[in-house]
């Protein structure tokens, strides 16, 4: 294990989401469909290929479904002498493997990644999820069209309210780092689908949307920023405020984790939002907040005490050194420079794609920005609601929430017991637990977050 793997843990496999494509399974050759499971530091995805052959040779197609990623195009495929290899050079992926009839046995490559990944024709069974509502829903859904007047955007949502009776508020969700759907889909789960359809069945608007670039929304999230993200957002709240059946309701925002840091954001600057609730929010810098996640899922993951200081002493040095040289243009070669030097044994590919992992807009701004000044500006009514087992926004974030809020009377915080970043029953907090947990999220959290609403 390298020293800087553990930089961008929950960035690993970021890719791109199209159409979802199935081809006719074969048995004369690698053609059909093959599943395996990835296992990335304790964090399992499973991956397929579909293979099909045609009069100018293989191609493929990959899924990645824990990331409700369908369909990315392979990039190449060459097969000879029993020997598969697949590339997408947009992800930095290649997988070559040995088929033998029914299985193939080979290695996943991703950036300065190399992993075993054994593949078998069997699907995979599908997760039990008795949380995920199915149609049809007993209220209104719609899909909208969001404008971004600020960065000529069109975002894509759905726009969920109650069949009957009087709206008692409305709320947008906002998602958390990487790019999401509607639903924040993530490890099988659809969380905001969950949290939606709770909120409505009991009277409260909600209006979700795709990221942008991301399902049906427009937009580049390549350059996009923390504070990009912010102007989807109150593009969103200004949707809700033009809706003529929401003209006497209040409206909020309900962020996690980094639309956690998005809504005081919003929040600080200007009369955007009536109220907001907070999940799982970041009240620390973003280096400190990713210095004490790889502590925290390292160390729980059996990492000893001497490796954690030596991350922890490397990544400090290098966000340090991004800081002090963020807006030099040499940047990405002062950055690759410096890891260089920290495993010189290591090949150049594989320095060069952790230097990318920290040297983009979004990654620049989300290690340097401190939510602290936006926190100590915001005066609406505010819950903030953190898991003991958040091993990704540490709980301790929430005291210094209550303590440094804008207005103290107004902000109520709210630690719970045993449940992890998404917010399920958890018993070690890991990520690598989060898609094996039937619940998507608790209902109890919910019920803080509807009846708090029902106050205001």
């Amino acid at each position: 294990m390298k020293k800087l793997l553990l930089i961008a843990i929950t960035n690993l496999l970021i890719i791109n989401s199209f159409p979802f494509k199935i081809f006719a399974q074969e048995a004369t050759g690698p053609e059909g469909s093959w599943y395996g499971i990835l296992n990335i530091q304790g964090v399992e995805l499973k991956i397929a290929f579909h293979v099909k052959k045609g009069e100018s040779g293989y191609t493929a197609d990959m899924d990645s479904p824990d990331q409700s990623a369908f369909g990315i195009t392979a990039t190449s495929v060459n097969y000879e002498n029993s020997m598969l290899r697949l590339t997408i050079a947009g992800a930095m992926i290649e997988y070559t493997a040995v088929y033998t009839g029914d299985r193939l046995m080979g290695t996943f490559k991703q950036g300065g990644l190399s992993i075993p990944l054994n593949m078998s024709r069997r699907a995979f069974e599908s997760s039990k999820r008795p949380q995920e509502p199915k149609k049809p829903f007993p209220y209104k859904s719609e899909d909208v069209l969001i404008v971004n007047r600020v960065d000529s955007i069109v975002l894509a949502g759905t726009l969920t309210l109650p069949q009957s009776g009087p709206v008692k508020a409305a709320v947008i969700l906002i998602s958390g780092s990487g790019i999401q759907n509607r639903d924040s889909e993530i490890m099988g789960h659809k969380p905001f689908l969950v949290l939606s359809d709770y909120l409505t069945k009991n009277g409260v608007a909600v209006l979700r949307y795709d990221d942008r670039g991301a399902g049906m929304s427009g937009g580049n999230p390549a350059i996009a920023t923390t504070r990009d993200f912010a102007t989807d957002a109150r593009a969103a709240l200004q949707y809700l405020r033009e809706r003529e059946e929401l003209a006497m309701v209040k409206i909020g925002m309900v962020g996690h984790s980094e639309g956690g840091i998005i809504a005081p954001m919003i929040a600080s600057e200007g009369n955007y939002a009536d109220f907001m609730v907070l999940l799982a929010a970041p009240a620390m810098k973003g280096s400190e907040i990713i210095l004490r996640q790889q502590r925290l899922i390292a160390s729980g993951s059996g990492l000893g005490e001497q490796e954690l200081d030596e991350y922890e002493k490397t990544s400090r040095e290098m966000f340090l050194l991004i800081e002090n040289n963020r807006d030099n243009p040499m940047l990405f070669e002062i950055v690759t420079d410096f890891i260089r030097k920290s495993v010189p044994d290591e090949s150049e590919s594989v320095i060069k794609s952790q230097a990318r992992t920290v040297v983009n807009p979004w990654m620049i701004e989300f290690l340097l920005y401190d939510p602290l000044p936006a926190i100590q500006m915001c005066n609406i009514p505010a819950l903030a609601i953190n898991g003991t087992k958040d091993l990704q926004v540490p709980v301790e974030n929430l005291e210094i929430i209550g303590n440094n809020y804008g207005n103290k009377e107004k902000i109520k915080i709210v630690g719970v017991d045993g449940v992890n970043h998404l917010f399920q029953h958890s018993s070690t907090g890991l990520p690598s637990e989060y898609s094996k947990i039937e619940e998507t999220f608790s209902e109890s959290v919910i019920k803080i977050i509807l009846e708090w609403i029902n106050k205001l």
